[in-house]
């Protein structure tokens, strides 16, 4: 039997990379969800003050963090945004896991 494994190993790596840091930052704390509904203009969805996104989610698909990804994180004071690049689409669901910083 031959397995052949081609791209996906590298996302694969990228996501263990990923979740490695994650560990790192969780300490004794506990992950707490945020749940928001997209109306397809809203690009920004805020965490509660004091919390940074670990993991954000759209429709259920885990999305990918920076610069010409997904979504990037912005900082206003001690309130953390993720600003999405596109917009989601009315009633797509944004799930966003959040560590207290």
């Amino acid at each position: 039997m031959t397995v052949r494994i081609e791209k996906p190993a590298l996302n694969l790596r990228d996501l263990l990379a990923r979740i490695a840091g994650l560990e790192q930052r969780i300490g004794a704390t506990q992950p707490t969800a945020l749940a928001y509904v997209g109306d397809g203009t809203n690009k920004t969805f805020a965490c509660k003050a004091g919390h940074q996104p670990g993991v954000v989610w759209k429709d259920g698909v885990m999305q990918r963090q920076g610069p010409g990804d997904a979504y990037v994180v912005s900082v206003e004071g001690v309130t953390h945004k993720v600003v999405f690049a596109v917009a989601p689409a009315a009633a797509a669901r944004v799930d966003i896991l959040q560590w207290r910083v």
